[in-house]
């Protein structure tokens, strides 16, 4: 059955300021204890689609495979520059300063011929940073009690 003209409405594309919202949501609902992760994957998804609904601002309606979409290409794409990122401090002289090194690691990512655009996710990869650094935390109490 094929889509017809009528029947395809273009979603418009995800602005910074929805996908912080989606991954604040994401975040949200993985990290809360009494939600958690461990749960069928449509409650899962519903969870976020409503934690996403109620701290966005925007005005085009997100489908729950939207959301998913949107989620996975942005830890793939964070995934990648984490990468390059950690191989650009690995080879950087002793002295900088963190936010020096992430400005450079991040002016090399951008020249890189394989990526080849602006970095646009500066906001997601802190709360993603933060969120694996608290799981690391809550980890590490776990194992050490």
């Amino acid at each position: 059955m094929a889509i017809r003209d009528a029947d395809y409405q273009k979603i418009a594309k995800f602005s910074r300021s929805e996908d912080v919202a989606l991954i604040n949501a994401y975040v949200s609902i993985t990290c809360d204890p009494v939600i958690g992760k461990y749960q069928q994957c449509k409650e899962f998804w519903s969870q976020i689609k409503t934690e996403y609904k109620a701290t966005s601002r925007s005005d085009p309606v997100r489908t729950t495979k939207s959301l998913q979409t949107r989620v996975s290409t942005l830890k793939r794409e964070i995934k990648r520059y984490v990468s390059h990122i950690r191989g650009c401090f690995r080879n950087m002289p002793s002295g900088f300063t963190l936010e020096t090194a992430y400005s450079i690691c991040q002016l090399d990512y951008e020249e890189y011929p394989k990526y080849g655009n602006t970095w646009r996710h500066d906001d997601v990869f802190q709360i993603l940073k933060n969120y694996t650094l608290r799981n690391s935390i809550q980890r590490f109490m776990i194992v050490k009690q």
